[in-house]
């Protein structure tokens, strides 16, 4: 079900032109920051690589020759604590108990359309509003909507949480869970087995692909008619799980079980530890993969790439909108001339997002030889070499 709104602005010439202006000061900040934003991700701490340098040693035998250093061990997780959610999940043989809770609620959409007058420089501005319900991990803020009274969402009743269990050991060492800040790559939805792009971090649990628990009676508290158990998850409000009421919400689980196959990363500590190991650029690094080590490093250099190109279309776009906006004030003066302004205004564009392009490729090529001084070395090497070879062809050849 969704509804629409349309609205219909008229923009004068004038109020394009100032508007402008305040353009040209947002545009000069997304170009130049473009150029930070490259160059830091550039040089970005990728995980894998410092994940590869852990010493790869046994969880069922001790090895005094790797206290101090950075390990990784592979091995079964147990604990001394059943673990639940302190809400709906009796507490059972889990290590980690992650939480995710949807709302159904209003998200809108706005689309806006644009037409030029080309005699007088005026546009009119067609704008519309689309309202949906639906399940959200993250419904939005309703006050921003722009039919806000009639669309209204409450606040999520219940929020995604994790829990990790005290006095867990991965074969003969000690973990402490609480050292892991975040639950990496969380399942959203509880009717689909979709992750989150969350930004990487190096203190993080790394659920496998098949962390979803499988509800049953047994597993949950009785808490009255108003929860029902629904295709593999909780459903809680006034509605039905079919039919569903704005503010109603279903909640469901991923798990790590205790006595499963985990990985850790981290410094072995004298006490038969695994704590947290300082890695290059201040970095505080302990991870924990429900999965074996070559999947975690994997996981870790996926994460990377993926980032990586994520950062760089930002930088692009920042670049190539930031030259957009600057520019404003000279197409708008120019709209002032029928049919030729808008040409210009479409070329100038274009010529932005190909410049834009060219100034990406490059500030990331320099960027990389910034960051890695043996490949600048060899650059520079390489260089004084082919122009020398270049002068002695020359010579001989005159």
């Amino acid at each position: 079900m969704s509804e629409e709104y349309t609205e219909v602005v008229d923009d004068s010439w004038g109020d394009r032109f100032g508007s402008s202006v305040f353009a040209v000061i947002l545009g000069l900040i997304l170009f130049f920051g473009s150029f930070i934003l490259l160059f830091w991700n550039e040089g970005r701490l990728n995980l894998s690589e410092v994940a590869k340098t852990a010493v790869e040693v046994s969880a069922t035998q001790p090895n005094k020759k790797a206290i101090g250093k950075f390990i990784s061990t592979t091995g079964t997780i147990t604990s001394n604590q059943a673990l639940g959610d302190n809400l709906f999940l009796i507490p059972g043989s889990y290590s980690v108990v992650d939480r995710t809770v949807e709302m159904f609620a209003w998200s809108e959409e706005k689309r806006t359309e644009e037409r030029k007058s080309v005699l007088d420089g005026k546009v009119t501005k067609t704008t519309t509003y689309k309202y949906t319900k639906g399940w959200a991990n993250e419904p939005s803020d309703s006050s921003n909507f722009n039919y806000s009274q009639t669309h209204h969402n409450p606040k999520k009743a219940y929020s995604d949480q994790h829990y990790t269990a005290s006095g867990a050991k991965v074969g003969l060492y000690d973990i402490n869970m609480t050292d892991f800040k975040e639950v990496m790559q969380r399942k959203t939805s509880c009717d689909s087995n979709s992750t989150a792009l969350s930004y990487p971090i190096a203190q993080g649990i790394y659920l496998n692909s098949n962390s979803r628990l499988q509800l049953s009676a047994q597993l949950i508290k009785s808490s009255g008619d108003d929860v029902k158990l629904k295709n593999n998850y909780l459903f809680k409000g006034e509605g039905a799980p079919e039919n569903p009421n704005i503010g109603d919400v279903r909640i469901c689980y991923n798990v790590v079980p205790t006595n499963s196959i985990v990985t850790v990363f981290g410094k072995l500590a004298p006490s038969n530890q695994i704590t947290v190991y300082n890695a290059p650029k201040d970095t505080k690094f302990y991870q924990l993969f429900a999965t074996n080590r070559s999947e975690a490093i994997k996981t870790l250099n996926s994460e990377y790439t993926i980032w990586t190109w994520i950062i760089r279309v930002l930088g692009f776009l920042a670049m190539s909108f930031g030259m957009v906006f600057a520019l404003q004030p000279i197409n708008t003066l120019l709209n002032l001339i029928p049919f030729f302004g808008e040409l210009i205004e479409n070329i100038t564009v274009s010529l932005s997002f190909f410049v834009a392009f060219v100034l990406t490729t490059v500030t990331i090529l320099v960027s990389q030889l910034l960051h890695h001084p043996f490949v600048l070395i060899a650059a520079v090497v390489i260089t004084l070499i082919t122009l020398s070879g270049v002068k002695k062809i020359r010579k001989s050849i005159s």
